[in-house]
């Protein structure tokens, strides 16, 4: 799978409706590729670990260095971008409206840690790619049919429909 969504129940509930289509569990997900950790790429991926304790987290060595910093210890992080907007001139009483601007995202991701970081060597990468819905961030996507020839072997990108701004 590559990513998986925000971590909302109605995400979850559209995932999940659309791997039971498609004859998938979620212990059938034998790993996850996130592109990056954005909410809305990488917020289920705790969610279908906590389900499927086998599956593989794989994300950029780059990516996953952003983890912790923005998911578990976001206050290290918050406090830094506060000192560097004071010293760029940033009047105080913005400050602290700029420096919690992204704290309602932490709502929408339930972390897990990459399995693997080693983009180059990953041997997931060698499987057949089958793509579905590859117009990420549009409203009112809707399922196209896998072909006959994918095999539940393959990797399959999902967009969650209506979920994705």
């Amino acid at each position: 799978m590559i990513d998986t969504g925000f971590f909302t129940q109605p995400s979850f509930d559209s995932l999940k409706t659309g791997l039971k289509n498609l004859g998938i569990a979620f212990t059938d997900i034998t790993t996850i590729i996130i592109t990056h950790v954005h909410p809305d790429h990488f917020g289920l991926a705790g969610r279908i670990k906590q389900l499927s304790p086998h599956t593989q987290v794989v994300m950029h060595r780059w990516e996953s260095e952003l983890v912790d910093s923005r998911y578990v210890h976001f206050f290290d992080l918050q406090e830094k971008l506060g000192a560097m907007l004071e010293r760029h001139g940033v009047p105080h009483y913005d400050v602290s409206i700029f420096k919690s601007a992204s704290m309602p995202t932490l709502d929408f991701v339930r972390v897990t840690f990459p399995d693997h970081s080693d983009w180059e060597n990953l041997p997931v990468l060698q499987k057949r790619i089958a793509v579905m819905e590859t117009i990420a961030h549009l409203e009112n996507l809707r399922w196209e049919s896998l072909t006959e020839r994918t095999t539940r072997d393959d990797i399959i990108y999902y967009s969650l429909p209506r979920t994705s701004p």
